[in-house]
């Protein structure tokens, strides 16, 4: 049997290890007030920005238009921008966009299509890989704080591929759409060729 002195130590360390997860937990709660306060804020301006590419397609269509705004109808591939985690611990967040992913290859396959693939983070690489797909370029480790600069770096990177092969249709983005802290869906939508 333990010694009072003993119990009381046990005590004592439970007591500063409560403290110290309730501080990690107050902390983290912080970061995705943050986080999702960030992201809402920005949603108004892509949606009108979207909005905007596809008027301005619209009001274009029979001039010359630039390249990236050129549908080609002609061409077969697509390429999938994925965006999944770096780590594990939302397994049901990688594992629906996995799925929306094999739902999108078939779809181009049983168009006569091929897709080849862009992805953020390690366990999309991770998947891609033991599925045999075909990854044109990968960000591993890419994104730890979001920011324009890093969004540019992946933009260009996208526009060089889609201009240098005339074999790709367009380009698509895989994602989880954030409705609150516990519901994301996976969503989709199309960035090239703009507006269409």
């Amino acid at each position: 049997m333990p010694s009072l002195r003993e119990i009381r130590n046990k005590i004592k360390s439970v007591r500063q290890t409560q403290q110290v997860t309730k501080a990690m937990k107050m902390i983290s709660v912080s970061r995705l007030r943050r986080s999702q306060a960030q992201l809402l804020a920005s949603r108004p301006y892509a949606q009108k920005v979207h909005e905007l590419a596809r008027d301005l397609s619209g009001h274009l269509a029979g001039l010359e238009m630039p390249e990236l705004m050129r549908p080609r109808p002609a061409a077969r591939q697509r390429l999938l921008i994925l965006f999944s985690s770096d780590r594990g611990l939302c397994g049901s967040y990688n594992i629906a966009l996995f799925r929306e992913l094999l739902k999108y290859f078939e779809r181009v396959k049983a168009e006569g299509g091929e897709t080849v693939f862009f992805v953020v983070g390690k366990k999309g690489r991770d998947f891609l890989a033991s599925h045999g797909f075909k990854i044109i370029r990968e960000f591993v480790n890419f994104i730890k704080r979001p920011s324009y600069a890093l969004g540019q770096i992946l933009g260009k990177e996208v526009m060089e591929y889609y201009l240098s092969h005339p074999e790709t249709a367009g380009a698509d983005v895989l994602y989880m759409a954030f409705h609150s802290v516990g519901r994301q869906t996976p969503g989709f939508f199309s960035i090239l060729p703009i507006g269409f």
